[in-house]
């Protein structure tokens, strides 16, 4: 993950600047984000705040994943599937019809779009209950985030991941050893 929401731009009560939004919307055209709080209130308005803002950019798609509900690969895919309209995952990362094929599928539709956000708010949760199978999901997001990137010459697909959670998402994510 290359850039952090620093904890007081969250937790600003009623904070509407659109030079913040704005900000924030360019950091996602070169980085994946991770934002922190220890208020579970400040994360909630914050995640759905920056999915408005987003969703309202032409050619634009949004996909949110409730965290507090992932707590393994299948309560992740069950997630997973909602927000990408694609009831057919495999519980599996990497298998054929797995989280991958189907990021890489997803894109492959009749609608054109330029960016794709994928909102996962509380994903502090499945870090505390699964922190392996965690970094294999950010591994995931982010290397299929540059494929996309650099897969046609004639259609840009900017495809970041937003990591909303507690304060132990920021450890993990400051941890050399994490992602």
């Amino acid at each position: 993950m290359a850039a952090h929401l620093n904890q007081h731009l969250i937790t600003k009560e009623g904070d509407s600047d659109p030079s913040c939004w704005l900000e924030l919307g360019q950091l996602l055209e070169e980085h994946h984000l991770v934002a922190w709080s220890a208020s579970a209130s400040d994360r909630n308005r914050f995640g759905e705040s920056l999915a408005s803002h987003l969703a309202a950019m032409s050619d634009t798609e949004v996909c949110e994943f409730s965290g507090s509900q992932i707590t393994d690969i299948f309560s992740f895919c069950n997630q997973f599937e909602r927000a990408i309209g694609n009831d057919r995952v495999r519980r599996s990362i990497d298998v054929s019809g797995g989280v991958i094929d189907a990021l890489r599928a997803s894109l492959d539709n009749d609608r054109h779009i330029k960016r794709r956000y994928f909102i996962w708010k509380d994903a502090h949760v499945l870090l505390k209950t699964d922190p392996r199978l965690f970094g294999r999901l950010v591994d995931t997001f982010t290397g299929v985030a540059a494929e996309t990137e650099y897969a046609s010459e004639d259609l840009l697909v900017i495809q970041r991941a937003v990591f909303i959670g507690g304060p132990s998402l920021d450890m993990y994510a400051e941890d050399a050893k994490g992602q």
